[in-house]
């Protein structure tokens, strides 16, 4: 739905830590219990993406109602632009169709 923090372009400082927070909706006919956000695993590796984080829980969202879902990511040590892409799944590890989140940054020098 929306990017609470860290809109994409968003300028950072090289190795700073910055907190995403997206606001979505859960689309679904269920509560979501138990999901959680995990690296999404891109075929081909892009030097220019964000480093895999550990996964952030998703708070207990009823059907139809949002979350924000927050997510602290360290920024690249060199300049550039850099992309990260991440999938909403559920306890067992499988991906929410449409679940997917990214963020795109631009990396400034020291």
């Amino acid at each position: 739905m929306a990017d609470v923090t860290i809109p994409d372009g968003t300028s950072v400082r090289a190795g700073e830590d910055f907190t995403k927070i997206w606001r979505v909706r859960n689309e679904s006919d269920f509560a979501w219990q138990g999901y959680r956000l995990r690296k999404h695993r891109r075929r081909r590796l892009d030097q220019r993406q964000l480093r895999p984080t550990r996964g952030s829980t998703i708070p207990d969202t009823a059907a139809g109602a949002t979350a924000d879902i927050e997510l602290v990511i360290t920024a690249p040590t060199q300049p550039g632009s850099y992309t990260g892409y991440w999938q909403i799944v559920d306890a067992d590890g499988t991906p929410v169709t449409g679940g997917q989140l990214w963020t795109i940054i631009s990396v400034l020098a020291q």
